[in-house]
């Protein structure tokens, strides 16, 4: 074997490494997605992690339904003691609806399983609320309590005065007002409203009072007592007006000279 020859093994041997070398390597290159920033495709917002476009459903629980309503319903808004007044509960269309009734003030006015109202015999005016209670609703409506008085003309006005007196052959001329002294006529209240009666506490009330003109339109809705020409002095007529529970009298002396 030539010199040449011996050596030829060994420069095959670098021509190869020389050849690898020139190709870039045996390792192949690393083309895996998401290595370099350009291999990921972003969204038109320029997020890389795609929109979330998944809505939630809509909600189909159903929704509580609405609570009832209920109105109490009152002739008017306020009465006098002794009188009664009808109230109503109805719904939201207006109809009557089965309830449960309260008065806040069982001392001015009372209210029954069916919504009568009564009034009291107070002798103060005053406020009542009253509430009704149906179908888990209530409604409350406040009435007036109103008092009023058997009162007497002294012949310019209307009086309650301390000791009245009247004389043989008198008329007496009474009514019903209000505390203020008004007279009372209204919403079918007044005078005629009342029964009328009369006793004495020392004679005979026939000895007393000749006739009874009881009230009516003829009579201007006033009481008439005419006094009998031979009462006795010192005679005491007592004259009262009572409606339902309520009541109220006037005493008067008679003077004789």
């Amino acid at each position: 074997m030539t010199p040449a020859s011996r050596h030829l093994p060994l420069l095959l041997c670098c021509l190869m490494a020389a050849a690898i070398a020139a190709c870039g390597g045996d390792e192949p290159s690393d083309n895996r997605p998401g290595r370099h920033g350009h291999d990921t495709p972003t969204d038109t917002t320029g997020n890389t992690t795609p929109s979330d476009t998944i809505h939630n459903p809509t909600d189909t629980t159903p929704s509580d339904p609405p609570r009832p309503t209920i109105t109490v319903t009152a002739p008017r808004g306020y009465g006098y003691m002794g009188q009664t007044m009808q109230l109503t509960a109805v719904d939201g269309d207006g109809h009557s609806v089965a309830a449960t009734w309260t008065s806040s003030r069982t001392d001015l006015a009372t209210v029954d399983d069916n919504g009568l109202v009564t009034f009291a015999n107070t002798r103060q005016d005053g406020q009542t609320l009253i509430t009704a209670a149906a179908d888990g609703a209530t409604a409350t409506l406040q009435l007036d309590c109103r008092q009023w008085t058997v009162a007497m003309h002294d012949g310019t006005q209307w009086a309650i005065p301390d000791l009245p007196s009247a004389h043989a052959g008198d008329t007496l001329v009474l009514t019903i007002t209000d505390s203020a002294l008004k007279l009372i006529n209204d919403d079918g209240f007044n005078a005629s409203s009342c029964t009328w009666s009369h006793n004495s506490r020392n004679a005979d009330p026939d000895d007393i009072v000749a006739r009874v003109y009881p009230p009516d339109a003829l009579n201007g809705w006033c009481a008439r007592y005419v006094i009998s020409t031979t009462a006795a002095d010192g005679a005491i007529i007592n004259i009262r007006a009572t409606l339902g529970a309520a009541a109220s009298s006037l005493s008067i002396v008679i003077r004789n000279p």
